[in-house]
């Protein structure tokens, strides 16, 4: 009996309580588990604070973890991005410093961002910026991300990317086709490569990578080995940038 009571106050003070006690539950009698549910109830009734207490120290401990997993994740990300020619990018493609931008032509601080982005493209001649088309708002933003993927094919990703963001308005095939015949681009082959198998298994492969690091909304930023969710302006991207310079030249 001794031996129960020690597992079920392990069992109750424990935050993995549900998984643990279903393992456990095989181990006793029919008995036994109804005294193990009894001393259970008992012991929360008892310390409803320590219970959470308890619950809240797991919560901070499984976030911190995630955290750091995408930490882990982000910096090989970076890494690979540097050679990675597939995705669409801007700034200076050999860059020692890669940013990495997760975002959606419907998201008003997708839209903020872009001021940020075209500075850093400008000023900063060692940065490339790797884009990840991220089309969570609708339907009018999957259009626009297939297009614009396929503008890649007519070597103006960077120019059809700027125009969608600066515009403002339903993103139809109408509005689509006048920023590209602006851009000077062949819009008939623009709609056809962008309803090719490919583009929706790059967006596939986009979705995936965002949810491997735990990015779910937009914008979002890998910078280093940081994932930054939500929108940065450019004097934080800047500072941030300069962290990884120093801690290069220091390493």
């Amino acid at each position: 009996m001794k031996n129960l009571i020690a597992t079920v106050s392990i069992l109750a003070a424990s935050t993995m309580v549900a998984p643990t006690l279903a393992s456990a539950q095989d181990a006793f009698s029919a008995d036994q588990k109804a005294e193990i549910k009894q001393m259970i109830e008992q012991y929360i009734a008892e310390n409803p604070k320590a219970v959470l207490d308890s619950l809240e120290d797991y919560r901070m401990k499984e976030l911190q973890r995630v955290e750091n997993e995408a930490k882990e994740k982000a910096a090989q990300m970076a890494e690979s991005f540097k050679t990675d020619k597939s995705y669409p990018t801007a700034g200076n493609p050999d860059g020692d410093i890669v940013v990495v931008e997760f975002f959606d032509y419907s998201c008003g601080y997708c839209k903020k961002a872009i001021t940020a982005v075209q500075e850093i493209t400008s000023s900063q001649k060692d940065i490339k910026v790797v884009f990840i088309e991220l089309p969570i708002l609708g339907e009018s933003s999957l259009l626009a991300a297939k297009w614009a993927l396929a503008s890649q094919k007519q070597d103006k990703y960077f120019e059809f990317h700027q125009a969608l963001m600066e515009f403002r308005g339903q993103k139809t095939e109408e509005e689509l086709s006048k920023i590209a015949t602006g851009l000077g681009m062949d819009v008939e082959k623009l709609k056809a490569d962008a309803n090719e198998d490919e583009i929706q298994m790059a967006l596939d492969k986009n979705r995936e990578l965002a949810e491997s690091i735990g990015v779910s909304g937009t914008p979002a930023f890998i910078i280093g080995d940081q994932v930054v969710r939500g929108y940065v302006p450019y004097a934080t991207m800047e500072g941030m940038i300069e962290e990884i310079r120093n801690a290069e030249k220091e390493g």
